[in-house]
């Protein structure tokens, strides 16, 4: 089940969460390990999975992320920072994070996206419209993959 934030403004963040039918170590794995990554979120690149490790992904939406792991707490969270494109403005809040939060329930885990500081370009609302929907469609994929087994 996913949740819809209204847009903040001021922070430009929004959150998804999921409920997925699968153990956390496996939910840990599908985020932090490039072939998994491949299969739901990513059409390839790479991920080192560690504190000031860098990712480099070329997105299913034709969107290029890349960055340093800013937070790594196995398999419970993890932040990554995201690196700015040229035409970038920093906002005052911060860089562009996406953290990822897992939580055990029962035999499912449910795992909260949160993107934060989307960039303060002109046409911020299609950024943030696209983080959206990339997230929400992932996530979908990311249960399908894990029910898969």
């Amino acid at each position: 089940t996913g949740v819809y934030q209204q847009p903040d403004n001021i922070t430009r963040s929004h959150r998804q969460q999921v409920d997925l039918a699968a153990g956390i170590d496996d939910v840990w794995a599908a985020i932090t390990d490039i072939e998994s990554l491949k299969e739901w979120l990513a059409t390839d690149g790479e991920f080192v999975a560690h504190i000031g490790g860098r990712f480099a992904l070329a997105l299913r939406d034709g969107t290029a992320l890349s960055g340093r792991v800013d937070i790594f707490l196995p398999p419970r969270r993890m932040r990554l920072v995201v690196a700015l494109r040229d035409a970038d403005e920093l906002l005052a809040s911060g860089p562009t994070t996406i953290e990822f939060a897992l939580h055990e329930r029962g035999k499912k885990t449910r795992l909260i996206v949160s993107v934060s500081g989307i960039p303060a370009t002109e046409d911020w609302e299609e950024d943030y419209r696209r983080s959206e929907d990339r997230w929400k469609n992932g996530l979908v994929e990311l249960q399908e993959l894990l029910a898969r087994g």
